[in-house]
């Protein structure tokens, strides 16, 4: 998937035409798109067969988002068939790798972190939580979202630009005033490594989190925010809480394993396309 993006951009800038009219081009980088994408069309169409299959089988009468969007239970349907497909493969790509490198980050710093992890694996025991735990169960684990805070704080997937429109009648902005209409490029990495807002902002810390301000929440800018905000971020809070409370009440004695494979810190070093991911595009734990 995260070849998508960038053979898509390649695409437009060198031909300038859409999708429809190259995809049957023999030649690359259009025969890889079009691999990508029928690859993508078929995953989307097989969940949606699933998730009706399911809705189909559910005895809630109460319809939910997804029924009023699909046109399930009565519903009349907002949107085609095709829009239907093109929406989910859109979350397919926008909720995978993203989560994906999150949780290899945390990873990465938790396990290079003695204190934040001693203090994570305390916490976890005393909650005496079961083995799969519910979403509200780990709520109540504070430093478990702090870590997962700093995590999104340090390494933003999405370093930026994310354009907005500056509203009627302008807006003061860092002392000075941006008339209306402007577009206004926020830059995720820059904003959350403030020093006024985040001492020593290179530093993974989640304790910094236990006393955190307004203001620093409001510049944890890693699902976007406003009316164009990441409609799947509580979803993405939801999964790094069970991931890392499952691996780090499973593998208790995990390590890095650097020098394996030539995998060293070096090779976690971000590496922006489109996302910010790891250099070494991988992460080794022993």
């Amino acid at each position: 998937m995260q070849a998508l993006i960038p053979y898509n951009i390649l695409r437009a800038t060198v031909t300038g035409r859409p999708h429809s009219v190259t995809q049957n081009w023999p030649i690359w980088p259009f025969t890889t798109i079009e691999k990508i994408n029928t690859c993508l069309t078929d995953y989307a169409k097989e969940s949606l067969v699933k998730y009706r299959n399911q809705s189909a089988q559910s005895n809630d009468p109460r319809p939910n988002l997804f029924d009023t969007i699909m046109g399930e239970k009565g519903q009349e349907a907002a949107v085609t068939e095709d829009e239907l497909v093109s929406n989910a493969k859109l979350y397919l790509v926008a909720g995978t790798d993203t989560l994906a490198i999150t949780l290899t980050y945390l990873l990465w710093a938790l396990l290079g972190n003695t204190h934040a992890r001693g203090r994570l694996l305390q916490d976890i025991e005393l909650a005496g939580l079961p083995d799969k735990p519910t979403n509200d169960q780990l709520r109540s684990i504070s430093y478990l979202d702090h870590v997962i805070d700093e995590t999104l704080r340090l390494h933003p997937v999405i370093v930026g630009p994310l354009p907005r429109v500056v509203p009627e009648g302008g807006r003061m902005l860092g002392g000075q005033f941006i008339p209306q209409d402007i577009t206004v490029n926020p830059f995720t990495y820059r904003l959350q490594r403030n020093s006024d807002l985040f001492p020593d902002p290179l530093t993974w810390n989640p304790d910094r989190w236990e006393c955190a301000t307004q203001e620093m929440k409001y510049s944890i800018y890693a699902f976007g925010g406003g009316s164009r905000v990441c409609m799947g971020r509580h979803l993405a809070r939801m999964e790094l809480r069970m991931a890392v409370f499952a691996f780090v009440r499973t593998f208790k004695d995990a390590e890095l394993a650097y020098g394996v494979e030539g995998f060293s810190p070096g090779g976690m070093d971000i590496v922006e396309t489109i996302v910010a991911k790891p250099g070494a595009e991988k992460m080794l734990v022993r």
